[in-house]
């Protein structure tokens, strides 16, 4: 078990556009498992999980004297989830790897919300509720095999997904803030390898992910005052991403390892269609999709239609490297420095 209080304080003074938050948190997390000896042809890993955290926070967000708002909020998360994973050695070689997680999850969120103007710089704060309740099962099926004694090839094809929430669009439409978990699923196919006497770890994957309703904050015209434009989470409808992963491991003394990470990445939005509000009388959506208007009040309404375009903070190529030195203190005791 774990348990985790913070406290954390964020001000932004950006110019034009201030931003204020104070959050006090909770977090308690547990996990029980059981697993079988690994000199046995049937192995396995069962398991149960408990997550529970409560969190209190109040915003101020002012970009302009008709668009602030400040907010109070009490959000509440619980899961829990019972899992298994079974491995079976059809030789002595290769291995044969399946696995299941049940997984339910409730957030509740009680909030105030109000948004002051020059008009009317102290409004009544107004509910601002959500309640919503997951559960899904995801599930993993794979093989290993043993190429050489330091070198082992895998094959895998694995579900997850990431549960949905409640929103702060809305004080009216409650429904509007509701939004559904996204789902993954990921084929990979890899090797992991150890050469010169443990010295070098090379390890490589090529993975294909199937994305559906992954969530996504844009702007849109609020409910209440279509005059202003508030942030709403939505799902967007498909995405696929495939790459290949290497990684490699090199230490050439005892106290010396360097690290090098190389990424190839290929993502495409194959469904990506959402409302977007853009404030002024003229101008573009400040996007780079087609768009079509729908509306030409304050704010302008426009369709925007991204399928095609690649994944948003997915660089087609990432590199990363680094060493470190170990000194030795004394005999029980080390000094590591990394760059």
């Amino acid at each position: 078990p774990a348990y985790r209080s913070s406290s954390p304080e964020y001000v932004s003074f950006r110019p034009g556009f201030f931003q204020s938050q104070g959050e006090t948190a909770e977090q308690f997390t547990g996990e029980l498992r059981l697993a079988s000896n690994e000199d046995r042809p049937f192995g396995y890993v069962l398991g149960l999980f408990y997550f529970d955290q409560n969190q209190d926070s109040f915003t101020v967000n002012k970009q302009a004297i008709n668009n602030q708002n400040q907010n109070i909020f009490n959000i509440s998360t619980k899961s829990w989830a019972a899992f298994g994973q079974l491995t079976y050695s059809l030789t002595d070689r290769l291995r044969v790897v399946g696995g299941a997680r049940y997984t339910k999850e409730t957030r509740d969120q009680d909030a105030l919300t109000r948004g002051p103007t020059a008009a009317d710089p102290n409004p009544a704060y107004v509910p601002l509720n959500g309640s919503t309740d997951f559960d899904r099962v995801t599930w993993k099926a794979g093989l290993e095999f043993d190429a050489a004694p330091r070198s082992l090839v895998y094959a895998s094809v694995a579900t997850g997904f990431k549960s949905g929430g409640v929103g702060q669009y809305s004080p009216t439409r409650p429904d509007l803030n509701n939004f559904a978990p996204e789902s993954l699923t990921a084929y990979t196919l890899g090797s992991k390898n150890r050469f010169f006497d443990n010295t070098l770890q090379f390890n490589v994957e090529a993975f294909y992910w199937d994305y559906r309703d992954q969530q996504l904050g844009v702007l849109v015209p609020r409910i209440e005052n279509p005059t202003s434009i508030g942030q709403r989470t939505i799902n967007i409808g498909k995405a696929r991403f495939y790459g290949v992963d290497m990684e490699a491991v090199w230490q050439p003394t005892r106290r010396d390892t360097f690290n090098l990470n190389v990424q190839y990445l290929n993502s495409k939005y194959l469904d990506f269609v959402y409302e977007r509000g853009v404030a002024g009388p003229v101008g573009g959506t400040g996007v780079n999709c087609p768009s079509t208007q729908i509306s030409t009040g304050n704010p302008r309404r426009f369709i925007v239609d991204c399928s095609g375009k690649t994944g948003i903070n997915a660089p087609e190529w990432s590199l990363s490297g680094g060493y470190e030195h170990e000194f030795p203190i004394s005999d029980t005791l080390n000094l590591t420095a990394a760059v």
